[in-house]
């Protein structure tokens, strides 16, 4: 199994997606959101699909691979306007550059790939859209 056949195999898979852009929105739930009023909400947009940066292939199948991803996130919130009234506006809309790990078992390339693990979320850039 080489390499080039585990990163193939990771594009392809539609579960590593999904995880991936699932996880990513809680980080930035997490690190983002929680700056807000509890009613805030966020919505989300890739601006890219992720890209792998490293792949490594170690004994017995464990692998692990850098990722990269763009998202573009709005924050909406709720300001008062008198008489009890409230009036949603935009309080942040920024893309986030990010970096995470991906971690799984792939035995064999002929295999699915389970159990997969994103973690070490890492904000390395921000661009304010405001």
């Amino acid at each position: 199994m080489t390499k080039e056949e585990v990163r193939e195999k990771i594009y392809k898979d539609k579960n590593i997606e999904m995880i991936i852009k699932d996880n990513t929105e809680n980080y930035l739930d997490f690190a983002v959101l929680k700056r807000y009023s509890d009613n805030a909400v966020s919505e989300y947009e890739y601006i890219e699909n992720y890209s792998l940066i490293t792949t490594e292939v170690f004994e017995n199948g464990y692998v692990i691979s850098d990722i990269h991803i763009n998202v573009h996130m709005k924050v909406y919130d709720y300001m008062s306007i008198g008489d009890n009234k409230k009036e949603r506006y935009i309080a942040s809309d920024k893309n986030y550059f990010l970096g995470l790990k991906l971690k799984f078992v792939l035995k064999n390339i002929d295999d699915d790939i389970e159990e997969i693990e994103t973690g070490y979320f890492s904000i390395y850039a921000v661009e304010d859209n405001l």
